[in-house]
């Protein structure tokens, strides 16, 4: 039988496949290839399921099954606002009260972030899960910073983890903001 824990991890892999365009909308999940796929049983996969619909990314039909929701743009411009108000906010914060060493962390943070970002140009073989990680150690460190931890556990926990779902719609903070350090 699956642990929380584990169903939990089956939600995330779905919801990260379903955010990264890798199931589409419009296709259907069946539960018995994602049991297969899993090596778990139907309960809960179903629970997983009745997750991901309460969370919208899925709808499910009686008798017909679980096809993944289109994405609803409205509410990715919500998350965009949502997500460049509070970090706007949280850099601002940062940037009053840092420190000469916390400006070279955030430099070298940067850097390694524009590293990430040089292959953009070739999607076919761009590290998009490396550029991402390597943005939310930025954006994470100026969180921490600032005290903002609880803010960046509830953004990190929001349904389609923000970060997921507003870079794959090619959103970024603006260059302003990284561009005052």
């Amino acid at each position: 039988m699956a642990t929380l824990q584990h169903t939990d991890e089956l939600y995330h892999i779905l919801e990260d496949e379903i955010c990264a365009l890798k199931i589409l909308p419009g296709e259907a999940l069946s539960e018995n290839q994602l049991c297969k796929r899993f090596g778990v049983s139907r309960t809960p996969i179903r629970s997983v399921l009745q997750r991901l619909e309460q969370n919208r990314f899925v709808q499910i039909i009686p008798c017909k099954g679980t096809i993944v929701t289109a994405i609803d743009t409205g509410v990715v411009d919500q998350l965009i606002f949502q997500r460049v108000a509070v970090e706007g906010m949280v850099f601002r914060d940062f940037v009053q009260s840092c420190s000469p060493m916390e400006i070279l962390a955030v430099e070298h943070l940067y850097n390694m972030l524009l590293e990430a970002a040089a292959g953009r140009s070739d999607p076919e073989n761009f590290d998009f899960n490396h550029f991402l990680s390597c943005d939310l150690a930025m954006h994470e460190y100026w969180f921490h910073k600032t005290s903002k931890e609880y803010l960046w556990e509830h953004r990190c926990r929001s349904s389609c983890r923000p970060s997921a779902s507003v870079y794959s719609h090619g959103y970024h903070l603006p260059q302003k903001a990284h561009a005052g350090l």
